[in-house]
């Protein structure tokens, strides 16, 4: 039997770490989800795939409106690549980190 393995793609921001995660109930879907600084976790949304998930964050339209309404000018440059978002990938219970990260 092959191990399940689960990955997920993050940003930090003032506002919070957005996470985007496979659905625990739906394999074909992905959660946006956000992990605010007092701790508590939110859904925002529900998503088809990593790039609609990531639209909704870059083209602030999460439904979390201390981020949707954010002067565009203040969000960081390397939100707009995914490949400066961490990934993970756990495969069994062990995590193994690759992440790329913009020097630009």
């Amino acid at each position: 039997m092959a191990a399940h393995t689960q990955f997920s793609f993050s940003y930090t921001t003032p506002t919070g770490r957005f996470v985007i995660t496979p659905n625990r109930q739906s394999k074909d879907m992905l959660d946006l989800l956000i992990y605010k600084p007092n701790g508590k976790q939110h859904q925002l949304g529900i998503y088809q795939s990593i790039h609609a998930g990531f639209l909704a964050v870059h083209q602030q339209q999460t439904g979390l409106e201390q981020w949707d309404q954010l002067d565009p000018n203040q969000l960081p440059y390397q939100l707009f690549d995914l490949t400066c978002w961490n990934y993970e990938s756990f495969s069994g219970t062990r995590p193994y980190h690759s992440c790329s990260k913009a020097t630009g």
